[in-house]
């Protein structure tokens, strides 16, 4: 009988562990050899490229630490739209969780809204008042 191994997708902006290190995965890059990952630690700011079966994905919280589930409704939208902005994943467990994440990724998340915005914004630019008013 074979063991069956539930494994958990790793994916942008997820919390992982390398060895006893934590931290968050900022970048995937496919290569010929498979997915490589950019990993920031949390613990030391160090940034290393490392191969998914480096990575163990976080998927419990420690004892004795507050529940993710606590966080306001504010912080809950912070991660939507963070999550929606920059196309990556929460995964989060503890309120800490809450508080690194939404301060990683949030100024990242308002300067590529408005850089979206002003995109939009210039595909009006030329325009005149004779191309406004006159059909």
């Amino acid at each position: 009988m074979t063991l069956r191994q539930n494994k958990v997708a790793i994916r942008l902006g997820n919390f992982v562990f390398h060895g006893d290190d934590f931290g968050v995965i900022i970048k995937r890059d496919e290569t010929i050899v498979g997915d490589v990952w950019t990993f920031l630690s949390l613990s030391s700011g160090d940034i290393v490229i490392l191969r998914e079966h480096q990575l163990t994905p976080y998927t419990r919280r420690k004892n004795g630490t507050t529940p993710a589930e606590n966080m306001s409704d504010r912080q809950r939208q912070a991660i939507s739209l963070i999550e929606q902005n920059l196309q990556i994943n929460w995964n989060g467990r503890t309120m800490e969780d809450v508080s690194t994440f939404i301060g990683l990724f949030k100024d990242a998340s308002i300067e590529r809204t408005r850089r979206d915005r002003q995109r939009s914004y210039d595909q009006y630019a030329g325009l005149d008042g004779f191309d406004v008013f006159h059909r």
